[in-house]
């Protein structure tokens, strides 16, 4: 696989990570923009938990999780645990006062835990390459 190949494929990746959960994100952060206060770096949220899991994807860290080319779709969940991390942090909303902060870095530690679980708990989902 050339370098070439490969950025194509994270970037394929990368794309089927973050931009279904952007666009059910999108309008429930436009709609509560007045109730939470939304920091920038929240947008972190679509690169850290991905370069978590792409991580230990391309590292293999657990030699005995033999995947296949179909485990690719991990990414994909792990994307959509930034909605779900949205949702929860509307819930809470002005609640939380001064530790909105706190709450916001707590769910991206959440969301990279979530990655690495997405990566050891899913089983192989089959598809390989020429067999």
């Amino acid at each position: 696989m050339t370098l070439h190949d490969y950025l194509l494929l994270v970037g394929f990746l990368w794309a089927l990570y973050a931009v279904i959960p952007a666009i059910l994100t999108f309008p429930v952060v436009f709609w509560s923009r007045r109730r939470v206060r939304w920091y920038p770096w929240e947008l972190l949220a679509f690169v850290l938990p991905f370069a978590v899991w792409l991580t230990l994807k391309w590292q293999r860290v657990d030699p005995s999780l033999e995947k296949g080319i179909d485990n690719l779709l991990e990414s994909l969940f792990v994307g959509l645990g930034i909605p779900c991390a949205t949702l929860m942090r509307v819930a809470v909303g002005q609640s939380c006062g001064r530790y909105g902060k706190v709450l916001a870095m707590v769910l991206l530690l959440l969301l990279c835990g979530l990655a690495a679980a997405v990566y050891f708990f899913t089983p192989d989902l089959g598809g390989r390459i020429g067999c």
